[in-house]
């Protein structure tokens, strides 16, 4: 069991993907980790073999799940907050996992000793050497479906986020290099798999990424190598930078920053406006739209998938607050303190597991959490702790270990939902009807009832629809998607959506006088959202108020300035 579920976070999850909806590079991965988590903490169990931390670190990691699951009790939206939003899965649950990955990994170090180093190195190989030809058929222009947006270009193989990717990388490309530089048959495949690591961490364009495989090697310069080493080193770095150089990332680097500290910029605001528990799991998206300024949206454009700080540390403070994130940092430097340890260790596994864990810890400086990914990191980070003899406990009874498999239990049918509804979205997108296309919807509607998604699409669909009784239903459901997602501006638009469409089909003045209210409650709270202001700038025309209608358009075409429709709504308008 111990083993199979190894298999299927190290070399399934990277894998796997469902083509069969918007959150299939998601879900099945989460589905497929938490199947891991859960064979190997049965398999633990049944060998009286797991572990838990001890000490202060185990009380530190206590607090700080006590603090997270507080922070999603009193959210707004604590039903996201609890089991996550579809497109990330960060909620608590996702938390409660990463825990018991990191007491996995504890308890297999304790139990497998050097056995474990070989299977950990060989899956490494198998997973990389698998998302690494997947790449590079990617690349020759093979489509496989693993996502929907564009990314120039960029590499992005099984994962569908080229930063994810890279992450991968990061984490699992340094193991390839312990089994690469051992004797025996097998060291060409690691061999094979390092070099395809170097090929995807170039194709990915990930600045991050470069960023941290920078750091870690003046830390290894530093720690262990000599001064034509060191020279080596600086000199690989340097051509990485230059190979992501070439594909014409670094150009944007300064304007694509400076739009990063903007998002931090809101950030701070929102911790420092919630500093003791924060906005609740999953609920950035919402800081956002209330406190992002208008001349940031103006100048870097505003995109309703903010929904991440794009910094693990900032978006924990965010999600639950200072105390909280004040443990998490602790927790990332320890692991950060013994992966530098390790960097000197004369045994390949625990140097390259070093530097692994360091590069993945910078680079989430620039990302955020991913569920399925952050659990390797942390079944990985147990191994290290084990190794460092941080302190641990056994857990004695059958109670302890059926709690933590509990966990991922649920988190497996949690996503196990996800893709369920991802089924549904996709039957709703080749439908033949808008009645069939809403019914699927619908369905998804009843299951996730707190999910945004669902009702984002409802209004997509509805925008051109001519059938009131329709969109009278719809109206209803997106209504009440709203209450479950308050402040939920893609769900509040959506709602508009329908409204206004209400009204050109029916010319009922009813229909776009609600349309205007519920985008006054929206522009109230966020005074920066171009798109309100262009739907509302719609309503006030259908009711016969042009000057209104033209201070709403001129106001949309300032914070919206690559965006013609405003203008071009302000010339029909004439003066």
């Amino acid at each position: 069991m111990e083993v199979a579920g190894l298999g299927l976070l190290l070399v399934v999850v990277p894998v796997v993907f469902d083509p069969w909806g918007r959150s299939g590079l998601l879900a099945v991965k989460v589905l497929a980790a938490s199947a891991g988590l859960a064979l190997l903490v049965g398999g633990l169990a049944w060998a009286r073999a797991v572990t838990v931390p001890w000490g202060w670190s185990g009380a530190a990691a206590g607090a700080a799940l006590a603090i997270v699951a507080a922070s999603a009790a009193v959210s707004p939206a604590w039903q996201r907050s609890l089991l996550g939003a579809p497109q990330r899965l960060g909620g608590v649950l996702m938390w409660l996992c990463l825990a018991v990955a990191f007491c996995a990994g504890l308890s297999l170090r304790r139990r497998r000793a050097e056995a474990l180093e070989a299977a950990v190195v060989a899956m490494s190989v198998a997973a990389v050497l698998a998302v690494g030809a997947l790449g590079l058929l990617e690349a020759a222009g093979v489509d496989w479906g693993t996502g929907s947006v564009e990314f120039e270009g960029r590499l992005r193989s099984t994962w569908g986020n080229p930063s994810v990717l890279a992450g991968f990388v990061l984490l699992l490309g340094p193991l390839c290099a312990a089994r690469a530089v051992s004797p025996g048959r097998r060291r060409w495949a690691a061999a094979a798999a390092l070099a395809l690591s170097g090929v995807m961490l170039v194709g990915s364009q990930s600045r991050g990424a470069v960023l941290a495989v920078g750091a870690v090697a003046v830390v290894l310069a530093l720690a262990r190598s000599s001064k034509r080493q060191r020279l080596w080193i600086a000199a690989a770095v340097g051509s990485l930078a230059a190979a992501t150089a070439v594909v014409g990332r670094w150009e944007q680097f300064g304007y694509g920053f400076r739009g990063r500290v903007a998002i931090w910029e809101v950030a701070v605001k929102a911790i420092a406006d919630r500093p003791l528990l924060g906005a609740g799991p999953e609920m950035f998206l919402v800081e956002y739209s209330e406190r992002v300024s208008a001349q940031a949206v103006r100048e870097f454009g505003r995109y309703s998938t903010t929904d991440r700080a794009h910094n693990g540390i900032l978006d924990f403070a965010v999600s639950s607050g200072i105390p909280a994130a004040v443990l998490y940092t602790a927790a990332l430097a320890a692991v950060g303190v013994l992966a530098f340890r390790a960097l000197s260790s004369p045994r390949p596994f625990i140097a390259t597991l070093g530097a692994a864990l360091l590069a993945y810890i910078v680079q989430q400086q620039l990302l955020f959490p991913h569920p399925a990914l952050d659990a390797v990191f942390w079944l990985l980070a147990g191994v290290l702790a084990a190794e460092a003899g941080v302190g641990a406990r056994p857990v004695r009874s059958w109670l302890g270990a059926v709690a933590l498999a509990g966990a991922v239990l649920v988190s497996a049918a949690n996503s196990w939902s996800l893709i369920r509804n991802d089924h549904d979205v996709e039957k709703a997108r080749t439908a033949e009807t808008y009645e069939a296309a809403f019914s699927h919807l619908a369905d998804a509607a009843d299951r996730r009832s707190f999910d945004d998604e669902p009702y984002i699409l409802m209004g997509v669909l509805l925008k051109d629809a001519h059938d009131t009784a329709l969109l009278a239903r719809g109206e209803v459901r997106i209504s009440r998607g709203e209450q479950l997602n308050p402040g939920n501006e893609s769900v509040s638009l959506a709602l508009a959506e329908v409204r206004l469409q209400g009204y050109r089909s029916t010319g009922d003045p009813r229909w776009a006088d609600r349309a205007r209210g519920g985008l006054d409650e929206v522009i109230a709270t966020q005074p920066a959202n171009g798109t309100a202001y262009l739907k509302r700038g719609a309503a006030w025309f259908y009711l016969g108020e042009r000057a209104s209608a033209r201070a709403d358009w001129e106001q949309a075409a300032w914070l919206l300035p690559d965006d013609e429709t405003p203008r071009n709504n302000l010339k029909e308008l004439g003066n």
